[in-house]
C-alpha cells in the first residue's frame, strides 16, 4: 500500500526513501536504499530502522518522528549540524577523504485517508557539494601557488593563537623563514623554475611541522610557522629541522637544478605581547641571520 502512494518514481529516483510507522518500523525501502545500505527491501521491511542502524535511536531522530506523527510537521536534518542521518558509506565515485555519506534528510508525514500513519525520510547524498563547497572555503584562504595558508589566514590564525596564549598562558611561537639569495634563482633560472623552488619549500616544511601548526606564505619568498603551545627550546629545534630539509636536496625542474638554504628568525610568545610584537621580534631575528651569513636560525631575544 505504501509503496503504492509513492508510486513508481520513488523507485528511480537518484534520492533514498524510506517510511516508518510510530514504533520506527520500515513499512517502504526504495531501490537507492537497497543500493546504497546493502538491506535489500525484504530484508529491511518489517523491522524497526534502530534495529538495522542502532545510531538512529537518537533523541534527535525520535524527537522529530514524533513530532511528525503528532502535528504533520516536517523536520530537516542537515549535514552541516549533522553529517548525515545514516552512517552510509560514501559510495565508490565519491571524492577522496570521506569515510561516510554526508547527506542532507527531510522527514515529513504520510496521510493514509485523512490520517498521518507513517513517516517518510528522503536522504540525499550531498558529498559531491560538500566536497566542492569545502575546496571553495579552502582556496579563500590557500596560496596558489604553494598551498601553504595565505596571509589572510595567517593573520586571523595568529591573532586566535595570541589570544589564546593571554588565556591560557600554554606557550606561542612564531618561526619566519626566507629563501636565501631569491631573486638570484629567478635571475638564474627564470621564474618558473623560481615558482618550484617556493613549491618545494612549502612541501618541505609541511613534511616536518606537526598537524597542530600552521605554515602561511607570509609574502614573496617569506614562509612563516605557527606553532601553539610551544616554547622556546622546541621552536628552535623544529626551525633547524626546518633548515635542514629545505637544504638536504636540489631544487630540480625540466633539467634545472639548485641547491637552496633557507634563514630562520624565532621568537615566542610573552605576557603582554601583541600580534605585531612577535612578529617584530622574529623579523628581527630573520634578519640577524642573514646578516650572519645566512643559511642558519637566530632566536628573537
Amino acid at each position: 500500500m505504501i509503496a503504492d502512494q509513492f508510486g513508481q518514481i520513488v523507485e528511480v529516483l537518484g534520492h533514498g526513501v524510506f517510511a516508518v510507522d510510530g514504533e520506527g518500523r520500515v513499512v517502504y525501502w526504495n531501490r537507492w536504499m537497497g543500493d546504497m545500505t546493502g538491506i535489500e527491501r525484504e530484508a529491511a521491511e518489517g523491522r524497526t530502522i534502530y534495529e538495522l542502524y542502532p545510531g538512529m535511536r537518537s533523541d534527535a531522530f525520535r524527537r522529530n518522528l514524533r513530532s511528525v506523527l503528532a502535528f504533520g510537521s516536517f523536520a530537516f536534518f542537515s549535514q552541516k549540524a549533522h553529517g548525515w542521518l545514516l552512517p552510509l558509506p560514501a559510495p565508490p565515485d565519491s571524492p577522496p577523504g570521506y569515510a561516510n555519506m554526508q547527506q542532507n534528510c527531510r522527514m515529513g508525514p504520510i496521510r493514509v485517508e485523512g490520517e498521518i500513519r507513517y513517516a517518510f525520510v528522503i536522504v540525499e547524498d550531498v558529498t559531491e557539494a560538500v566536497d566542492v563547497e569545502r575546496k571553495l572555503a579552502d582556496a579563500a584562504v590557500r596560496d596558489v601557488l604553494t598551498g601553504a595558508f595565505n596571509r589572510r589566514r595567517f593573520e586571523e590564525r595568529f591573532d586566535d593563537e595570541v589570544r589564546r596564549a593571554e588565556r591560557y598562558g600554554r606557550g606561542l611561537s612564531l618561526i619566519l623563514l626566507d629563501i636565501d639569495h631569491f631573486k638570484d634563482v629567478n635571475d638564474r633560472l627564470g621564474h618558473p623554475f623560481g615558482d618550484e623552488a617556493l613549491r618545494e619549500v612549502a612541501a618541505r616544511c609541511s613534511f616536518v611541522i606537526r598537524s597542530t601548526d600552521a605554515l602561511c606564505r607570509y609574502g614573496g619568498e617569506e614562509f612563516c610557522v605557527i606553532l601553539p603551545e610551544t616554547g622556546i627550546v622546541p621552536a628552535a629545534a623544529l626551525a633547524e629541522r626546518l633548515r635542514q630539509a629545505c637544504g638536504a636536496e636540489p631544487v630540480r625542474r625540466l633539467g634545472l637544478e639548485r641547491a637552496l638554504t633557507i634563514s630562520l628568525g624565532v621568537t615566542e610568545w610573552r605576557p603582554g605581547d601583541s600580534p605585531e610584537d612577535l612578529v617584530s621580534r622574529a623579523d628581527g631575528a630573520l634578519y640577524a641571520a642573514k646578516r650572519g651569513g645566512r643559511n642558519r636560525v637566530e632566536i628573537g631575544a
